[in-house]
């Protein structure tokens, strides 16, 4: 049979098979071609402790489940090259139906936004090019955004620790380092449209945003609703000072133009504000006043994160059940006073009883060893459904 005509068949029947499996009650499957057998081993389950890898053009993905009984959730690390040449690497972590674990398609072209679906059932991860159609997906009702998840120095040149909150009409800022206002442009989001601002501790990287958020408001675009601000005792003279220190002489006239309050908040006291309910735990980070780990709860969901901190059990109280646990780790397996590392996070994992963990503040010994990291990684621009 010449070669044209039997490729010619060969299509036509392939064609008319495809079109009859979609035909309802069909038993018809289309044939499986090599590029069909590399499709489905996307999505075949792999087996606890196997590592899935996968690669193209410089784009590579992978997968890799956490085996340990105590843990069902499984772990996803992904890399995508940008048109820069830089890597970053984002992360979720995601359950997926009976534990298994399903390799996704590559992230989009450079510059694409990454959202990672958490929660019971089959885990779905997509790839939008834009915030509002990361956004999109109605049936989901809380927005985690990475803004920023760097350490003081910006290692790696990652922003300042921030991220948002997103429920309903509640746009909750959990933290805002120097850095953030410019991160929270990048994002495009607008500070007027926040209602809420946590701060865990008083050190520049993890507050040293507010006056400027203040500032803006005040000459630049303001407000119309009132922002509470909330964190240890002395955040309010804290951002005031840092405010006049930096812009001498207009602390007075800022404050009187921007519709803001502040709460102190006490330790192991569970605080609602405005349908956000917000239990500070005291943790081990001088900073001038207490330093906390936060546990949020907003949009039915509950949120805690672990400030900066050594290793202390207040940890254990704070993450315990939470759906989303951020975990500061700058260090890979050095001791670095006032902070946790990686090996240090491993000796007591077994003791953190949260749905779901992921790792932020990474200095650069962690993102060396990112890709070897127990939990995933968080990185600026990531975007969790949860």
């Amino acid at each position: 049979m010449n070669r044209w005509y039997a490729d010619g068949l060969r299509r036509f029947c392939w064609g008319w098979q495809y079109r009859a499996a979609r035909r309802p009650g069909s038993r018809i499957e289309k044939p499986r071609t090599p590029d069909h057998e590399r499709h489905q081993d996307q999505r075949r389950p792999l087996a606890a402790g196997t590592v899935g890898r996968r690669g193209t053009g410089g784009r590579g993905i992978r997968a890799e489940r956490d085996a340990t009984p105590a843990t069902a959730h499984v772990t996803w690390h992904l890399t995508a090259t940008r048109a820069t040449g830089l890597h970053k690497t984002a992360v979720g972590c995601v359950l997926g139906t009976h534990g298994s674990l399903y390799r996704p398609e590559p992230p989009e072209a450079a510059g694409s936004e990454r959202v990672f679906v958490f929660g019971a059932g089959e885990a779905t991860i997509s790839a939008n090019r834009s915030r509002v159609a990361a956004r999109a997906l109605s049936h989901m009702d809380l927005t985690f955004e990475c803004i920023g998840t760097g350490d003081a120095f910006g290692s790696g040149g990652r922003f300042n620790t921030c991220f948002l909150v997103s429920s309903g009409t509640t746009s909750l800022l959990i933290d805002c380092g120097a850095t953030s206002p410019v991160a929270l442009q990048q994002r495009n989001i607008a500070p007027p449209s926040l209602t809420h601002l946590l701060i865990s501790h008083l050190h520049g990287d993890h507050f040293g945003g507010v006056p400027f958020l203040l500032l803006d408001a005040a000459y630049n675009r303001p407000r119309e609703t009132r922002l509470r601000i909330a964190g240890p005792p002395g955040v309010e003279r804290r951002v005031v000072d840092t405010l006049e220190l930096l812009f001498p002489g207009t602390s007075g006239r800022v404050l009187p133009r921007v519709e803001a309050e502040f709460v102190e908040l006490p330790a192991r006291h569970r605080t609602e504000i405005d349908g956000v309910a917000v239990t500070p735990f005291a943790v081990v980070h001088p900073s001038g006043a207490p330093a906390y780990a936060l546990r949020i709860e907003v949009g039915g969901r509950t949120i805690t994160y672990s400030g900066d901190t050594e290793w202390t059990p207040s940890l254990i109280d704070a993450a315990d059940g939470a759906d989303l646990f951020i975990c500061e780790c700058f260090g890979w397996e050095t001791d670095v006073p006032s902070h946790l590392s990686h090996r240090v996070l491993c000796e007591h994992a077994s003791e953190l009883r949260c749905k779901q963990m992921m790792l932020t503040h990474l200095g650069p010994e962690m993102l060396a060893r990112v890709n070897e990291s127990r939990w995933p990684c968080a990185s600026d621009g990531l975007v969790l459904k949860l």
